[in-house]
């Protein structure tokens, strides 16, 4: 009886947030369709996927979600999670760089607390990497984005989906032909989105799964 309790206060906790979150009652009747979609009612609530729009406080304008996948989930860690908070609003950043962008929330609130500075998202999966440019583009026409996994060394690999739309791993393959993401190492991509400075701040999507390279040394905050 407690469980169900305290599952009835998160949930009313979840629901008062995106309630808040959103700017009219259209942004917010959008969020719980996304939202409804991955609970038992979303066969009648949101029978088919749909790609919604919705304009938040936290992230800005026009921020693309898509039903029955995990985009809700990572809204609700990016905002309601705090998971950036640990980041000093103070920070001198001239360069951010985002990797394992995902859809491109934590783009767009890294965008707001270093407005002054040049972005690059990296994000490997090609339905993640549609969403991203669309929740980049609508605010950002300077960001670049690359399609790509970061590793230790270049190489074609194949990309597995291992935890919904926020998990995925590279699978090395015999086959050159089984293979369809590219991997880039930190320096290439340096090189390929050259523009000094060095990042100097960073994100990954996963704690612990950063490359240790040369570059390192510039990171003042990750």
């Amino acid at each position: 009886m407690r469980d169900h309790g305290q599952q009835i206060l998160r949930w009313a906790r979840e629901v008062t947030g995106y309630w808040r979150d959103g700017r009219g009652v259209r942004d917010f009747v959008a969020i719980m369709r996304v939202r409804l979609s991955q609970s038992k009612v979303g066969r009648w609530v949101t029978p088919e996927s749909i790609v919604v729009n919705v304009d938040l406080q936290s992230l800005g304008p026009s921020v693309r979600l898509r039903s029955h996948t995990t985009d809700i989930s990572v809204l609700g860690e990016v905002v309601g999670g705090d998971s950036l908070g640990h980041l000093p609003a103070d920070l001198d950043a001239e360069t951010v760089v985002d990797l394992g962008a995902n859809i491109g929330l934590s783009y767009r609130l890294l965008r707001a607390r270093y407005p002054a500075a040049r972005f690059v998202c990296v994000e490997p999966d090609p339905g993640n990497l549609e969403v991203l440019r669309a929740n980049v583009r609508a605010v950002d026409s300077a960001c670049e984005i690359v399609g790509a996994c970061i590793g230790g060394h270049a190489r074609r690999v194949k990309l597995t989906m291992v935890d919904g739309e926020w998990g995925f791993r590279m699978r090395d393959v015999s086959d050159a032909e089984d293979a369809d993401t590219d991997v880039l190492t930190m320096e290439q991509l340096i090189e390929r989105t050259s523009r000094e400075p060095r990042p100097n701040c960073s994100r990954t999507a996963r704690p612990g799964s950063s490359v240790w390279t040369a570059w390192w040394s510039s990171v003042t905050s990750m």
